[in-house]
């Protein structure tokens, strides 16, 4: 699903980068410049509100996405943007959008 995700962004003329675990998501704002970050409320086997924390200290913005229901964000993040699994492609790009600087 995610490959499908970057292409369709690609091809929309977003620059994407996939990191499938929150170690290589969290080298990856460490060492390139991002505008908006996309985060799975589950990456792989961990929960992705630690790492949601840190792009708020370090001011990029984000939005959730989950075939899981919204209610399992914490309070801290109800009113974060949020993305529900399957995609619909023309929301992700207005969320995109709306978050972009």
């Amino acid at each position: 699903m995610a490959a499908c995700v970057v292409l369709a962004l690609d091809a929309e003329g977003h620059d994407t980068f996939h990191a499938s675990t929150i170690a290589s998501a969290s080298e990856a704002v460490s060492t390139v410049s991002f505008d908006v970050a996309m985060l799975d409320i589950e990456i792989g086997k961990e929960l992705s509100f630690g790492f949601a924390h840190h792009l708020v200290d370090i001011g990029l913005r984000f939005f959730f996405t989950s075939a899981r229901d919204q209610n399992l964000l914490p309070e801290a993040f109800a009113n974060e943007p949020y993305l529900q699994k399957p995609y619909d492609l023309d929301r992700l790009i207005l969320i995109l959008k709306e978050l972009r600087p």
